[in-house]
Protein backbone atom coordinates (compact mmCIF):
# COMPACT_ATOMS: atom_id res chain seq x y z
CA UNK A 1 0.00 0.00 0.00
CA UNK A 2 1.13 3.29 -1.07
CA UNK A 3 1.24 5.26 2.73
CA UNK A 4 1.72 8.60 1.12
CA UNK A 5 -0.96 8.21 -1.24
CA UNK A 6 -3.52 7.33 1.74
CA UNK A 7 -2.70 10.18 3.65
CA UNK A 8 -2.56 12.63 0.43
CA UNK A 9 -6.51 11.06 -0.08
CA UNK A 10 -7.45 11.38 3.83
CA UNK A 11 -5.51 15.05 3.93
CA UNK A 12 -8.08 15.98 0.91
CA UNK A 13 -11.01 14.06 2.21
CA UNK A 14 -10.70 16.07 5.71
CA UNK A 15 -10.24 19.05 3.94
CA UNK A 16 -13.61 18.46 1.91
CA UNK A 17 -15.42 17.95 5.11
CA UNK A 18 -14.10 20.78 6.92
CA UNK A 19 -15.20 23.13 4.14
CA UNK A 20 -18.62 21.62 3.78
CA UNK A 21 -18.96 21.53 7.64
CA UNK A 22 -17.95 25.29 7.84
CA UNK A 23 -19.81 26.47 4.93
CA UNK A 24 -23.18 24.57 6.19
CA UNK A 25 -22.93 25.67 9.82
CA UNK A 26 -22.48 29.58 8.86
CA UNK A 27 -24.97 29.67 6.55
CA UNK A 28 -27.64 30.73 8.63
CA UNK A 29 -25.92 33.36 10.30
CA UNK A 30 -24.87 35.10 6.89
CA UNK A 31 -28.34 34.40 5.30
CA UNK A 32 -29.95 37.23 3.66
CA UNK A 33 -33.23 36.68 6.13
CA UNK A 34 -31.30 36.12 9.52
CA UNK A 35 -29.54 39.68 8.71
CA UNK A 36 -33.17 41.35 7.93
CA UNK A 37 -34.85 40.29 11.26
CA UNK A 38 -31.70 41.30 13.35
CA UNK A 39 -31.90 44.94 12.09
CA UNK A 40 -35.18 44.50 12.92
CA UNK A 41 -35.18 43.45 16.14
CA UNK A 42 -34.85 47.30 18.21
CA UNK A 43 -37.65 48.59 15.84
CA UNK A 44 -39.46 45.84 16.71
CA UNK A 45 -38.94 46.63 20.17
CA UNK A 46 -39.38 50.33 19.92
CA UNK A 47 -42.99 49.63 18.58
CA UNK A 48 -43.39 47.14 21.10
CA UNK A 49 -42.73 50.20 23.82
CA UNK A 50 -45.21 52.84 22.09
CA UNK A 51 -47.86 50.59 22.08
CA UNK A 52 -47.81 48.52 25.22
CA UNK A 53 -45.06 50.67 27.51
CA UNK A 54 -42.28 48.64 29.54
CA UNK A 55 -44.32 46.04 30.69
CA UNK A 56 -44.47 44.83 26.85
CA UNK A 57 -41.32 45.52 26.40
CA UNK A 58 -40.32 43.22 29.29
CA UNK A 59 -42.43 40.19 28.15
CA UNK A 60 -40.78 40.13 24.94
CA UNK A 61 -37.24 40.88 26.12
CA UNK A 62 -37.94 37.60 28.57
CA UNK A 63 -39.55 35.96 25.30
CA UNK A 64 -36.45 36.59 23.37
CA UNK A 65 -34.27 34.72 26.25
CA UNK A 66 -36.23 31.81 25.98
CA UNK A 67 -35.98 31.66 22.09
CA UNK A 68 -32.02 32.41 22.56
CA UNK A 69 -32.00 29.54 25.39
CA UNK A 70 -33.18 27.25 22.97
CA UNK A 71 -30.99 28.20 20.56
CA UNK A 72 -28.10 27.40 22.90
CA UNK A 73 -29.45 23.88 23.61
CA UNK A 74 -30.02 23.31 19.86
CA UNK A 75 -26.90 24.56 18.50
CA UNK A 76 -24.80 21.32 19.47
CA UNK A 77 -27.18 19.81 17.56
CA UNK A 78 -26.66 21.39 14.50
CA UNK A 79 -23.50 21.31 14.42
CA UNK A 80 -23.33 17.39 14.80
CA UNK A 81 -26.28 16.69 12.26
CA UNK A 82 -23.59 19.01 9.74
CA UNK A 83 -20.30 17.46 10.44
CA UNK A 84 -22.08 14.14 9.74
CA UNK A 85 -23.94 15.44 6.25
CA UNK A 86 -20.18 16.78 5.69
CA UNK A 87 -18.78 13.24 5.97
CA UNK A 88 -21.89 11.60 4.10
CA UNK A 89 -21.18 14.11 1.29
CA UNK A 90 -17.69 13.32 1.03
CA UNK A 91 -18.17 9.22 0.97
CA UNK A 92 -20.56 9.20 -1.33
CA UNK A 93 -20.82 12.46 -4.12
CA UNK A 94 -18.06 13.16 -6.42
CA UNK A 95 -15.62 16.08 -5.50
CA UNK A 96 -16.99 19.38 -6.99
CA UNK A 97 -13.11 20.30 -7.87
CA UNK A 98 -11.94 17.53 -9.17
CA UNK A 99 -10.86 14.05 -9.26
CA UNK A 100 -8.11 11.26 -8.72
CA UNK A 101 -6.48 9.56 -11.31
CA UNK A 102 -4.19 6.82 -10.03
CA UNK A 103 -1.50 8.92 -8.10
CA UNK A 104 -2.78 12.36 -9.31
CA UNK A 105 -5.25 14.24 -8.66
CA UNK A 106 -6.53 16.63 -11.35
CA UNK A 107 -8.85 19.83 -11.24
CA UNK A 108 -11.90 20.31 -13.38
CA UNK A 109 -10.53 23.71 -13.38
CA UNK A 110 -7.50 25.34 -12.29
CA UNK A 111 -7.89 26.00 -8.79
CA UNK A 112 -6.81 29.82 -8.44
CA UNK A 113 -3.28 30.32 -5.83
CA UNK A 114 -2.27 33.77 -5.88
CA UNK A 115 -2.93 36.81 -8.21
CA UNK A 116 -0.54 39.93 -8.34
CA UNK A 117 -0.47 43.21 -10.32
CA UNK A 118 3.49 43.65 -11.00
CA UNK A 119 5.23 46.45 -12.17
CA UNK A 120 8.94 47.14 -12.75
CA UNK A 121 9.18 48.03 -8.85
CA UNK A 122 8.30 44.48 -8.00
CA UNK A 123 11.08 43.01 -9.97
CA UNK A 124 13.02 40.47 -7.78
CA UNK A 125 10.63 40.45 -5.20
CA UNK A 126 9.60 37.25 -3.73
CA UNK A 127 6.23 36.73 -2.94
CA UNK A 128 4.84 33.98 -0.64
CA UNK A 129 1.91 31.32 -1.42
CA UNK A 130 1.18 27.98 0.15
CA UNK A 131 -0.02 24.96 -2.09
CA UNK A 132 -2.21 23.17 0.74
CA UNK A 133 -3.61 20.73 -1.38
CA UNK A 134 -1.00 19.40 -3.08
CA UNK A 135 1.21 16.54 -1.48
CA UNK A 136 4.00 16.78 0.40
CA UNK A 137 7.52 16.22 -1.52
CA UNK A 138 5.00 15.03 -4.41
CA UNK A 139 5.22 17.04 -7.76
CA UNK A 140 2.51 19.52 -8.73
CA UNK A 141 1.54 21.56 -12.36
CA UNK A 142 1.41 25.24 -12.16
CA UNK A 143 -0.34 27.61 -14.48
CA UNK A 144 0.99 30.50 -14.55
CA UNK A 145 -1.63 33.62 -16.15
CA UNK A 146 -0.52 37.59 -17.37
CA UNK A 147 -2.37 39.56 -18.51
CA UNK A 148 -2.72 43.41 -18.47
CA UNK A 149 0.11 44.93 -19.71
CA UNK A 150 -0.60 49.07 -19.85
CA UNK A 151 3.03 50.00 -21.88
CA UNK A 152 2.22 47.90 -24.78
CA UNK A 153 5.12 49.91 -26.83
CA UNK A 154 7.36 48.04 -25.15
CA UNK A 155 8.08 44.24 -25.47
CA UNK A 156 5.14 42.46 -23.46
CA UNK A 157 7.24 39.48 -21.37
CA UNK A 158 7.24 38.60 -17.98
CA UNK A 159 10.26 36.25 -16.79
CA UNK A 160 8.76 33.94 -13.63
CA UNK A 161 10.33 31.84 -11.35
CA UNK A 162 9.91 29.88 -8.25
CA UNK A 163 11.74 29.55 -5.04
CA UNK A 164 11.10 26.78 -2.21
CA UNK A 165 11.76 26.98 1.20
CA UNK A 166 15.05 26.04 0.99
CA UNK A 167 16.77 28.50 -1.87
CA UNK A 168 16.08 26.42 -4.79
CA UNK A 169 15.09 28.27 -7.35
CA UNK A 170 13.82 27.02 -10.48
CA UNK A 171 14.47 28.34 -13.63
CA UNK A 172 13.29 31.22 -15.54
CA UNK A 173 9.60 30.85 -17.32
CA UNK A 174 9.60 33.87 -20.25
CA UNK A 175 5.86 34.44 -21.01
CA UNK A 176 3.95 36.67 -23.02
CA UNK A 177 0.77 37.70 -22.10
CA UNK A 178 -1.22 34.69 -22.00
CA UNK A 179 -0.66 31.45 -19.97
CA UNK A 180 1.60 28.52 -19.41
CA UNK A 181 2.52 25.67 -17.83
CA UNK A 182 5.25 24.60 -15.00
CA UNK A 183 5.78 21.47 -13.72
CA UNK A 184 7.05 21.32 -10.06
CA UNK A 185 8.85 19.40 -6.82
CA UNK A 186 6.37 20.25 -3.97
CA UNK A 187 8.52 20.72 -0.46
CA UNK A 188 7.47 19.67 2.75
CA UNK A 189 6.06 23.09 3.70
CA UNK A 190 3.76 23.40 0.66
CA UNK A 191 5.41 27.03 0.47
CA UNK A 192 6.93 28.58 -2.90
CA UNK A 193 7.83 32.53 -3.77
CA UNK A 194 6.62 33.83 -6.73
CA UNK A 195 9.36 36.10 -8.09
CA UNK A 196 8.67 38.33 -11.46
CA UNK A 197 10.97 40.46 -13.51
CA UNK A 198 9.03 42.62 -16.49
CA UNK A 199 10.21 45.37 -18.81
CA UNK A 200 10.87 49.19 -17.62
CA UNK A 201 7.36 51.30 -17.88
CA UNK A 202 5.14 47.54 -17.84
CA UNK A 203 2.74 46.82 -15.56
CA UNK A 204 0.72 43.44 -15.40
CA UNK A 205 -2.00 41.17 -13.41
CA UNK A 206 -0.03 37.28 -12.88
CA UNK A 207 -2.29 34.70 -11.53
CA UNK A 208 -0.56 31.24 -10.57
CA UNK A 209 -2.91 28.17 -10.13
CA UNK A 210 -2.68 24.38 -9.42
CA UNK A 211 -3.50 21.84 -12.52
CA UNK A 212 -3.32 18.69 -10.55
CA UNK A 213 -0.52 17.37 -8.40
CA UNK A 214 0.78 13.62 -7.65
CA UNK A 215 1.70 11.77 -4.98
CA UNK A 216 5.39 10.52 -5.61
Amino acid sequence: MNVRLLRAKLHKALSRVIRIFLKDSVAPIFSGRALLQLMAYPFFIFFVFLSRGVIGVGQELASSQLAAKSLIYALPLFLGFNLIRAILIVLFQPDEEGRWYGTKFGYHSPKKLITRHVTDGDNGKKVQFVIRDAAREGSAELRIDVDGFENRLTKAIVYCSFTMQKGITIPFQVIQPGSSTMLHRVPRDRTFYLETHIPNSNSAVVSVSLVWYSVL
